[in-house]
C-alpha cells in the first residue's frame, strides 16, 4: 500500500510535484490540455468527500484542520499533501489545481466545508454562483449581513452582492449601500437605500417614523448616509440612532459598534469631544472582533485629538490603528494613505510641512477615489492647501482645492468646505481683496451684514459652516478695519464660543493681540500673544501660530511688543521659515506694502484708491516709491521683483 503522497516528485526535480503534470510540461504539452486532464483525473479518482474537500479548499483558501468534521479524515488522508500545498498562495500545483476545477459546481457538502473550515464569504458567494440563494442569504446574515465589507473586504463583498443579485430583502439593500460607500459611490448608496425604502428613507428634513416595518439594517444605513452627506441637524440623527439602539438585541455587536460609530462622527463635528470619547470606547468594545472597524474607530479618535490640539496625543491612536489593519485579512490601499494622511497631519501641526505638501503632491490622485469619511476629507483639503501654500506658493495651493472640486465631491457642505477653503488660502497670501469679494458671492445666513450687526450672537453659533465662515469674516476684518469700534467685541464674543475648536481659540486670540496693537493697547497684545506662544509651546503645536504668521511677524518685529511678558519668549521653529526680505532700497511702508498686494490682484489706480480709501494722486505717490524700492520701471515688473524677493506669495 502506498499514499498519493509517495506519488509526488521532490520540489527540486519538478515545482508542480506530479509526474503526469510535469511530463506533460515538458514534451510541450498546451497548458489547456494539462488543465482538462487534471480536471477528468481528479473528478474520476477521488471520492465524493475529497472532491468536495478539494473544491472547497480551492474556493474558499486554507481549511483550518480542526474545524473540518471528523467524518473527512480519509478523505484528508487520500488528499495528502495536496491540502498543505494549496495553502500556500505561490505554489505553481496550487495555482493549476484551483485554474482546473474554478468550472466545477460547489455541492451542498463543499459549501458546509467552506463555511465551516474555511472563509464564510467565499462560502457564501459559492452558494449564491451555484443557485442557492436562500442559504446563500442565511450565511450572509449569520456573517456580518451588511458589515460584510468590513470583514471580507469590498471587493469581494461586491462580488457577493453581484452574484446574489438585487431582490426585495433589506439585507440585500443594505449589502449593496455598505458596497456602494466603501468605494466612495455615495450617490448609487443613496439610489439604492431610496429603492428599498422610498424616499422617505434619504429625507432628512423628517424623522423616520420608527416601527418594525423599516428593518434595522436600513436604518443603520440612513445614519451612515447622514455621515457621508455631511447632513445638518445632527441632533435629530443622534435621536434617531439612539432610539435605533434601543431597539437592537446586546448581541448584535456590530450593528451597536456601528451606531457608536456614527455617533463618534457626528460629536467630533459638533466638538463634543467628552461625548465623542464615550462612543468611541463603545464601538470599539462592539468591535472586539472586528478589527478592520477598530481601525476606523482609531483613525477618528486621532482626528480628534488632533482638532482638540493634542497632536502628540494622535499618534498612540495611529499606532494602534496600524495594529488593526495589519490583522485585517484584505489588502486595503485606501487606509494605508489614511494613515499617512494623518501622520503628515500630526507632523504639520508639529511646524514641518513637507510631509503633507508630499501627501498632497503625490498621493492625492489615488486617495480622493473611494471611501473617504469627511472627517478626514476636511484634514486632507485644509491641511495640504495650506502646506502647499507655504511651500510651493499660492498657485499651487488653489490648484489642489481646485482637484477636490474636480474630483466630484457632490455634497454641499463639500462645495462650501472648498469655498471656505480657498478664502483662507487668499487670506494667508495676502490676497485680501480677492477673498472678500468672494465672501461676498459665498451663500449662507453670515455674511457681512450679519457680522456687522452680530455682537453677542457670536458667542452662540452652533454650526461648523457657519463658524468657520465667521471666522473668515472677523479675520477679514482685523487686517482691513482693525481700529474699528465693533472688533473687539466680535472677537471677544467669539472666544467665548464653546464650539470652538482649541486651534480655532488660539488664532482668534492671535487677531485680539493684532487688533490690540494697531489701537495702542501695548500690554494688552503682549499679553495676548504671549499666551499664545505658551499655549503653542507646551502642546508643541505650531501650526496656529505659522498659519496666522501675517499678523504674528509684524507683531515680533515690532520693537515696542519685546517688552513684559514678551521680552524672553521662545519662538517656535519654522515660524520664519519664510521670512519677507527687504527691498534694496529698504523696508516699504505699510500704505506701499498695501499697494503692493492690490497691483499683485490685477487692481487699477483706481481700484486701489477705493481699496485704501485714499486718493489717486496719493496711489500713484506711493505706487513711485514702489517702484524705487523694488528696482521696477512698471507694475508687471514690480510684482516679478515682489514675489522674487519673497514680499509675496507667487
Amino acid at each position: 500500500m502506498i499514499t498519493s503522497a509517495d506519488l509526488f516528485l521532490p520540489t527540486e526535480v519538478s515545482v508542480y510535484g506530479w509526474p503526469m503534470v510535469a511530463d506533460a510540461f515538458a514534451r510541450g504539452r498546451p497548458r489547456a490540455s494539462v488543465l482538462g486532464w487534471i480536471q477528468e483525473a481528479l473528478t474520476a479518482s477521488l471520492s465524493s468527500a475529497a472532491l468536495d474537500l478539494l473544491i472547497s479548499a480551492c474556493r474558499a483558501g486554507p481549511l483550518a484542520e480542526a474545524k473540518i468534521p471528523a467524518g473527512y479524515g480519509a478523505a484528508m488522508t487520500e488528499l495528502a499533501p495536496l491540502l498543505d500545498r494549496l495553502s500556500d498562495a505561490g505554489d505553481p500545483l496550487a495555482a493549476l489545481l484551483r485554474e482546473a476545477l474554478a468550472e466545477l459546481p460547489a455541492s451542498p457538502a463543499s459549501l458546509d466545508l467552506m463555511e465551516r473550515a474555511g472563509d464564510p464569504a467565499h462560502a457564501i458567494r459559492e452558494a449564491a454562483m451555484v443557485g442557492h440563494r436562500r442559504r446563500a442569504l442565511a450565511m450572509l446574515e449569520r456573517y456580518g449581513g451588511m458589515h460584510l465589507p468590513h470583514l471580507a473586504g469590498a471587493d469581494l463583498a461586491g462580488d457577493i452582492h453581484d452574484a446574489i443579485g438585487e431582490g426585495p430583502e433589506p439585507l440585500v439593500a443594505s449589502l449593496g449601500f455598505m458596497v456602494a460607500v466603501k468605494k466612495g459611490d455615495t450617490a448609487r448608496a443613496q439610489h439604492l437605500l431610496s429603492k428599498w425604502g422610498g424616499p422617505r428613507l434619504v429625507d432628512f428634513s423628517r424623522p423616520v417614523p420608527f416601527s418594525d416595518d423599516v428593518p434595522v439594517e436600513l436604518l443603520v444605513a440612513r445614519g451612515l448616509l447622514a455621515v457621508y452627506g455631511n447632513v445638518p441637524d445632527r441632533a435629530a440623527r443622534l435621536g434617531e440612532l439612539y432610539d435605533l439602539l434601543a431597539r437592537l438585541p446586546t448581541e448584535a455587536n456590530l450593528m451597536r459598534g456601528a451606531i457608536h460609530n456614527v455617533a463618534l462622527s457626528f460629536y467630533i463635528d459638533a466638538g463634543s469631544f467628552a461625548e465623542a470619547e464615550v462612543s468611541g470606547e463603545r464601538a470599539l468594545a462592539n468591535y472586539a472582533d472586528a478589527p478592520y472597524l477598530c481601525f476606523y474607530v482609531h483613525l477618528h479618535r486621532a482626528i480628534m485629538r488632533v482638532i482638540e490640539g493634542h497632536a502628540d496625543k494622535a499618534r498612540p491612536e495611529l499606532a494602534a490603528a496600524e495594529d488593526c489593519l495589519a490583522q485585517t485579512p484584505f489588502e486595503t490601499p485606501q487606509d494605508d494613505r489614511f494613515l499617512s494622511l494623518l501622520r503628515a497631519v500630526v507632523a504639520y501641526e508639529h511646524g514641518d510641512p513637507h510631509p503633507m505638501a508630499d501627501f498632497a503632491q503625490r498621493e492625492f490622485a489615488n486617495f480622493s477615489h473611494g471611501e473617504i469619511w469627511p472627517n478626514i476629507a476636511d484634514q486632507a483639503m485644509a491641511h495640504g492647501a495650506d502646506a502647499l501654500l507655504e511651500l510651493s506658493g499660492l498657485s499651487a495651493a488653489l490648484d489642489y482645492l481646485e482637484s477636490w472640486r474636480q474630483k466630484g465631491w457632490r455634497t454641499r457642505r463639500f462645495r462650501v468646505l472648498i469655498e471656505q477653503r480657498r478664502v483662507a488660502v487668499l487670506q494667508t497670501a495676502q490676497r485680501w481683496r480677492e477673498a472678500r469679494m468672494l465672501l461676498d458671492e459665498m451663500a449662507g445666513r453670515i455674511g457681512r451684514i450679519w457680522i456687522d450687526s452680530s455682537g453677542e450672537n457670536l458667542r452662540y453659533l452652533a454650526a461648523p459652516e457657519d463658524i468657520t465662515k465667521a471666522l473668515l469674516w472677523l479675520r477679514q476684518q482685523c487686517y482691513e478695519t482693525p481700529r474699528a469700534p465693533a472688533i473687539p467685541e466680535r472677537l471677544a464674543a467669539l472666544s467665548e464660543n464653546r464650539a470652538l475648536s482649541w486651534r480655532n481659540r488660539q488664532c482668534v486670540q492671535i487677531w485680539q493681540a493684532w487688533v490690540a496693537r494697531r489701537r495702542s493697547e501695548l500690554p494688552l497684545a503682549r499679553r495676548l500673544l504671549a499666551e499664545v506662544i505658551a499655549s503653542c509651546t507646551a502642546r508643541q503645536v505650531h501650526a496656529p501660530l505659522i498659519e496666522e504668521r501675517i499678523f504674528v511677524l509684524p507683531l515680533l518685529d515690532d520693537a515696542r511688543m519685546k517688552a513684559g511678558p514678551m521680552k524672553d519668549i521662545e519662538l517656535p521653529r519654522g515660524l520664519r521659515r519664510r521670512p519677507a526680505r527687504r527691498t534694496p532700497e529698504g523696508d516699504l511702508s505699510a500704505q506701499e506694502r498695501r499697494a503692493l498686494l492690490l497691483l499683485a490682484e490685477g487692481c487699477a489706480n483706481k481700484d486701489i484708491a477705493r481699496e485704501m480709501g485714499v486718493s489717486l494722486p496719493t496711489v500713484k505717490f506711493h505706487l513711485k516709491n514702489l517702484y524705487r524700492k523694488l528696482g521696477a520701471a512698471n507694475r508687471r515688473e514690480a510684482v516679478s521683483r515682489a514675489v522674487a524677493a519673497k514680499l509675496i506669495s507667487p
